[in-house]
This record gives structure tokens, sequence and C-alpha cells, in this order.
């Protein structure tokens, strides 16, 4: 290809294919972190909401038995509901809290599952918060499958290099320039 021998021989224009790959993983890197911002915001108005109707309920039936977490480790951000039952007398009460299952080939709950713990109060905020953590985590999985393939790209450079040195060019035909 004469159009990609000319750009790479000519040292000043040359931009190292790792640099370019370092860049794009850190800012599918930031990528990550604004959708992890965006779940913990959307988390927030959950706890938010939740809080509000418990504050201006009494009695533990009114008090939700979900429990909503997110965090973020490395670029996997998870998401988890928890179901909360709460076991003793109104002095010694103690939780046991119990992992609500993901459907396996989306990775989302079930709505019928939040159903069965959630208080009707709850259950509208419930399925909204739901569908944009499903919509987050469904952006999530993407951008982390760019940063695997940039780090693949990386990997591929390490062991057939292109910087446009004349050997690494070797295997295209020479011309003289007018093709």
């Amino acid at each position: 290809n004469v159009g990609a021998r000319s750009i790479l021989s000519k040292e000043t224009d040359v931009v190292s294919l790792v640099e370019v790959y370092d860049q794009g993983i850190v800012e599918l890197e930031k990528c990550i972190q604004e959708l992890h911002n965006i779940a913990m915001t959307t988390a927030d108005r959950y706890w938010d909401f939740v809080n509000a109707h418990e504050d201006r309920s009494t009695g533990w039936d009114s008090k939700s038995s979900l429990q909503l977490s997110c965090y973020r480790r490395g670029n996997h951000i998870e998401i988890k509901w928890t179901a909360i039952k709460w076991y003793g007398s109104k002095g010694k009460r103690t939780s046991l809290r119990t992992p609500i299952t993901k459907n396996p080939d989306t990775f989302a709950y079930h709505e019928t599952k939040l159903k069965v713990h959630a208080k009707d109060w709850e259950f509208d905020m419930v399925k909204e918060t739901e569908l944009k953590m499903q919509l987050i985590l469904r952006r999530a999985h993407h951008v982390v499958r760019g940063i695997m393939s940039l780090r693949n790209a990386k990997q591929v450079n390490r062991v057939t290099p292109i910087d446009g040195s004349p050997a690494d060019l070797s295997d295209e035909p020479e011309t003289d320039g007018n093709d």
C-alpha cells in the first residue's frame, strides 16, 4: 500500500500504535468510570426514595426487604440486589441477607424475583432502577470488550510490530511511488 508506506516512512508523522492503543484504553476506562458514576447516582436515587418512605412510616413491615449495592473493581461494575429477612424481637433484630439470582443469559434480574422481595410501595422504583442498571451493565460490557480488544491488539503488535521501519514492511512489494 503506497499511502501507508509514505505515511509510515515519515518519522514526524509516525505515532506509535502502542501509544494509540494505550490512549484508547485510557479513554475507554474513563467510559467505565462514567458508567459507574451513573450507576452510583441511580443507586443513590433508589436509596433516597427508600429512606424517605421508611422515615415517614413506622413498623418493620414498612421497611424495605431489598438491598441494592453497586461497586467497581478494576473495569468491572457489579450491581447486586439482595433480599433481607429480619428475625428476632424488636430490641434484638438481626438480618439474614440472601443474594437474588440473576438470569444467566442476560445477567439481569428477573422482575418476578425482585417482586417477591419488594414491598408494594417500592416495586415501581425497583423496576425503574433495575432497568437503568441493565442498560448501564450492557454498555459497560461492550466497553470492557473494547478494552480487551485493544489489549489484544497491543499483544499482536509486540509479536509482530509494524512501526514503519522498512524491515517491518518487507512483505510489501517495492514501489516507485507512481502507483
